[in-house]
């Protein structure tokens, strides 16, 4: 088994992808796709696009208002540490739901439904899973709120000022206080674009179904109106809060040390655009046929690799 294998549990996630359980490469608690490793066949190209596109669709409930009452269309390149390939996802998000596109692979969360479709076209199959499945699959318990103060005490983060790459963006940069696996996170964000803290946490990923991290805690400091600082509710002169709006995260650079290595885990946004799904990638195919979602039959094999007895006798 290589070093990936060897973490011990998160992602979703998520995509980078949620994606299959939960979202990261090797298998982290806190990192961003984690995914369990431990049977090589479950680290594949296709898979890692899979957890990708879940992980970018899943990340917080349904709220009163529409999460995008305007069509926000993202391009997204995930790396994939594993192999040194990209992977591209369109990104559509409009009224409570997010479609995310992969060649003949798309994943539709609806944050009304509280429900995640996931289309195959090339394999003519599709699977729905609810939000609560899902999470129980993932073993994500309901989000708790993350002390600022604790955050604070964990992690130093400083602006380091704009990049040509990306114009609009600020970024940012957080180290931990103590010896860790993670030694670096770089956020991008552009506030030029504005969203709600629901509408935020959908895209980074950071609520129920999944179980909030440092990272993404950190990711959110970013994007906040303190641009960095602990995040503090406004008040209006009446007393009442104020609404908070959030920049959209435009990249984000996770730099872990896996034995005597560094892998970097990237993720970012490179065009920003208002183009709603083409019709034909949210429509299941004729002939396509219902599976078992991607989540519950990962849960499975590895429950069933938890139970599968180990013979330990000593071999000649």
């Amino acid at each position: 088994m290589d070093a990936f294998g060897t973490k011990q549990h998160c992602f979703f996630s998520v995509v980078w992808l949620t994606c299959a359980l939960q979202q990261s490469i090797f298998t982290r608690e806190s990192g961003l796709l984690g995914l369990h490793a431990r049977s090589p066949r479950w680290r594949g190209s296709r898979l890692f696009t899979t957890a990708v596109l879940i992980f970018i669709c899943t990340a917080t409930a349904f709220a009163a208002a529409p999460l995008f009452p305007q069509p926000l269309h993202l391009t997204r390149t995930i790396d994939d540490p594993s192999t040194g390939q990209p992977t591209v996802v369109e990104e559509y998000c409009f009224g409570n739901r997010v479609v995310s596109v992969s060649g003949e692979h798309t994943v539709i969360a609806d944050y009304e439904k509280h429900e995640i479709t996931d289309i195959d076209r090339a394999g003519a199959k599709y699977s729905v899973i609810s939000f609560d499945q899902l999470a129980q699959a993932m073993g994500a318990q309901k989000a708790t709120v993350r002390s600022a103060a604790a955050i604070s005490e964990k992690y130093s983060m400083r602006s380091i000022g704009r990049r040509g790459a990306v114009a609009n963006a600020d970024y940012f940069e957080a180290q931990p206080s103590k010896e860790s696996d993670l030694k670096k996170i770089e956020v991008g964000v552009d506030s030029s674009v504005r969203l709600s803290k629901d509408a935020a946490e959908v895209l980074i990923g950071s609520a129920y179904p999944r179980n909030r991290s440092d990272e993404t805690e950190l990711v959110m400091r970013a994007a906040s109106p303190s641009g960095g600082g602990p995040r503090i509710q406004s008040q209006s002169a009446g007393g009442g809060a104020v609404p908070e709006t959030y920049g959209l995260p435009v990249e984000q650079s996770l730099t872990y040390t896996v034995g005597t290595k560094s892998v970097v885990m990237r993720n970012r946004v490179t065009r920003i655009g208002n183009e709603l799904p083409p019709p034909e990638v949210l429509n299941i195919p004729n002939g396509a046929k219902l599976a078992e979602a991607k989540a519950l039959e990962t849960r499975r094999v590895l429950d069933e690799l938890d139970q599968k007895p180990t013979d330990t006798r000593r071999r000649p």
